[in-house]
């Protein structure tokens, strides 16, 4: 029984060493017991920080924050049994995003299978079509075959979390009891074996695709048919901020205007001569945007923007589309003229260096002075409530600091109001499958993945929804703070046609206010909670330099404000009137 223990932690030993070697620092931990042998083999690898939180559902969205702020495949560990399905949100996002995660689950042994043994499902392919790889490592062997397969499997499995899609890759680990590690007089292991398992593990470098230049020629042809050419850079990684000199190059060289959102880490200064419409939304919504200023052709760069007029703009131009991404083909329509996969910055590096110098345009001559009056438009608009505090989240977050904002109307609200983020700024976003769970986590989790200050700006739902994972702010690594936006509720549906239809229990189905006393809740958690009613109070919340521990500042809101505020901006430039 010891000799069969001693092993259980030699084989997760081998496990864990092929993760590090794949590149996983970081592994998040449930407590549970099926899985002691990897979480203590997990303990004595210093090359992997162990983290612990006790919700499954948060751990998950932890190590997703880890490893969405730092590029690198994070781990994430849970017993046997309904632990791992826990994880399925954080999963789907993993998958839909391309963010790398490896999920270790730990199992019984197939005699324990179909038996009615407790904490026992079927684990295997539990993630279904998300997980990009399955792989059930199956029961510890004393063979050194079975711990060489072992430690190719898991690198084989981290590969495919890597490349050619990222995403998450599911482990299954069986193990017998007893599970805990027994001194032993003897190695529990023959000599062959005990070769195998003092040989390094495998180190794991995945490539990066590139696209030939000649393969980009109908490309070319399309960007040189014509002047009238918009970019436009949807949500996209942290790392996509490289992208931004040869963006710039392209943009510069064809005398295309660019169009980039806030989470497509683009909006930003991008060289001399480039014309950049950060408000093209606003310019849409006032009807401001001529015949003469319509592009012929788009080239969107990374996943589809999330302005809600954008679809408008495409359904009025008809203009040939090209999509450039990583992976993927994110073409929602179905109606663009080429998709390119590859490395972003390569691909329009190659694209600038090979389209004609055209300089600036009068076409960008009039993006320039359409984006100069949206721009007046904006400040004329006197932003309060919604968009005052997306404003001042947005500035608060600083060159050194990550900003995270959440979906529905914050991730809007920041596009509009807070149209250049502090330039270093990276902004994380959660637009995969674009939903409002799991953010709390991920503001820990990024703390953790990048070491780096998190501002976070979350509605109220969205943070109530991840409400436990508040126990989880102590293991921020970086100064934290969490906005949260209380404007009673998802507000976002305010805009949709079921807001107009006059119905009495609106509010109970669709926008579901919440009657919770924050202050108490934060306390129950021991985090600090600072309670903004008003501008001048949320910016004092936030410029106090004393607050290096995690924070939530609550910051109040009228309903609506944001949209009134957009109104106003939208009859500024109406008035303005069209040229």
């Amino acid at each position: 029984m010891s000799a069969q223990t001693n092993l259980h932690m030699r084989w997760a030993a081998r496990i864990v060493a092929a993760l590090a070697e794949a590149g996983v620092a970081h592994a998040v931990v449930s407590p549970g017991s099926r899985s002691t042998p990897l979480t203590l083999a997990l303990a004595d690898d210093r090359r992997v920080a162990l983290h612990v939180v006790l919700d499954e559902r948060s751990a998950a969205f932890v190590a997703l924050g880890i490893a969405r702020a730092s590029g690198r495949p994070a781990a994430v560990v849970a017993t046997s049994g309904t632990a791992p399905a826990h994880w399925y949100p954080a999963v789907i996002e993993a998958s839909e995003s391309g963010v790398p995660l490896v999920l270790l689950s730990a199992d019984r042994p197939w005699e324990a299978q179909h038996a009615a043994s407790p904490q026992t499902i079927d684990q295997a392919h539990l993630f279904g079509r998300y997980a990009r790889r399955f792989v059930d490592v199956g029961a510890p062997t004393a063979s050194d075959e079975a711990l060489r397969a072992l430690s190719r499997a898991v690198t084989e499995a981290l590969s495919r979390s890597r490349s050619p899609e990222p995403g998450p890759v599911h482990l299954n680990a069986r193990f017998r009891k007893p599970l805990e590690p027994r001194a032993l007089a003897c190695d529990p292991v023959g000599d062959a074996a005990s070769i195998a398992l003092s040989a390094p593990a495998v180190r794991l470098i995945t490539p990066r695709a590139s696209v030939a230049p000649s393969e980009l020629a109908p490309v070319v042809e399309l960007l040189a048919s014509t002047e009238r050419g918009l970019i436009a850079a949807g949500p996209m990684p942290l790392g996509a901020a490289a992208c931004a000199d040869a963006l710039g190059a392209l943009a510069s060289r064809a005398g295309f205007a660019v169009y980039a959102e806030a989470t497509s880490q683009l909006r930003r200064d991008l060289g001399e001569g480039v014309v950049t419409a950060p408000h093209l939304d606003l310019l849409l919504r006032a009807g401001a945007l001529p015949d003469d200023a319509l592009p012929e052709v788009i080239v969107e760069i990374g996943a589809p923007p999330v302005a809600s007029s954008w679809s408008s703009l495409l359904d009025r131009t008809g203009a040939g589309r090209i999509v450039v991404c990583e992976r993927g083909v994110p073409d929602p329509r179905g109606d663009a003229r080429v998709v390119v996969q590859g490395d972003v910055a390569e691909t329009l590096r190659a694209l600038a260096d090979a389209s004609p110098a055209r300089g600036a345009s009068r076409f960008a001559r009039a993006w320039r002075e359409l984006s100069a009056r949206a721009r007046a438009a904006v400040e004329a608009a006197r932003p309060t409530g919604e968009a005052e505090i997306a404003r001042a989240a947005a500035q608060a977050a600083g060159a050194d600091a990550l900003f995270l904002v959440g979906n529905s109307t914050p991730v809007r609200d920041v596009d509009t109001w807070a149209p250049f983020p502090t330039p270093g700024a990276g902004v994380l976003h959660q637009r995969g499958a674009s939903g409002i769970d799991g953010l709390v986590a991920q503001a820990v989790g990024a703390t953790i993945g990048a070491g780096r200050p998190v501002v976070a700006l979350l509605g109220d739902l969205t943070f109530l929804h991840d409400a436990s994972s508040l126990a989880s702010l102590a293991l921020a690594a970086a100064p934290l703070t969490i906005v949260v936006v209380d404007n009673g509720g998802g507000r976002i549906f305010d805009e949709l046609p079921i807001a107009r239809a006059g119905r009495a229990d609106f509010e109970r189905l669709v926008t579901t206010p919440q009657r919770v006393d924050p202050a108490a809740l934060a306390a129950a958690y021991g985090v600090s909670l600072t309670r903004a009613r008003g501008g001048d109070e949320l910016r004092a919340a936030l410029a106090d330099s004393r607050m290096t521990a995690p924070r939530v500042v609550w910051a109040d809101a009228a309903p609506g404000s944001a949209t009134a505020a957009r109104a106003r901006a939208v009859a500024a430039l109406t008035a303005g009137g069209a040229r």
